[in-house]
């Protein structure tokens, strides 16, 4: 019972982990391409923009293929695509939120937006997005 006990903490801990990596790296591809439009002086909505597709794009084929050991496919990109929507939305509105009420810059508050977005994103692609496939013979 022990060994069972540690197996599904440890496969548990594993996912988070991989998560977790794959979460700080696109942090790190959201933030440069959302300063590099910042510098461009391509406007705070595109710069935002910019940094979220390119992110988000990094970040669905790691979870995908790294985090949830699954395949890319047009049904979880689908609900990919509404995650990143709902998301989009979020980090919007923190966004826009702290910058209009305090003096947080632009990239801070998009910084501070992460973790919501990032507990959001966890559940939805392990219970929702990525789940297992089915084998239909099986039934």
């Amino acid at each position: 019972m022990l060994d069972l006990v540690k197996s599904i903490l440890g496969q548990h801990v594993k996912g988070v982990s991989l998560y977790v990596i794959g979460g700080v790296l696109t942090v790190v591809v959201d933030l440069i391409f959302t300063w590099l439009g910042l510098k461009l002086s391509l406007g705070t909505l595109f710069a935002l923009t910019l940094g979220t597709g390119v992110g988000l794009a990094f970040n669905y084929m790691f979870h995908a293929y790294v985090t949830f050991s699954s395949v890319a496919t047009s049904k979880n990109f689908g609900k990919f695509i509404i995650l990143i929507g709902l998301n989009y939305l979020t980090m919007l509105a923190v966004v826009y939120g702290l910058t209009y009420f305090t003096s947080v810059s632009t990239l801070i508050a998009k910084l501070l937006s992460f973790p919501i977005i990032a507990i959001n994103g966890y559940l939805l692609g392990k219970y929702w997005i990525f789940t297992p496939v089915r084998d239909a013979s099986s039934n």
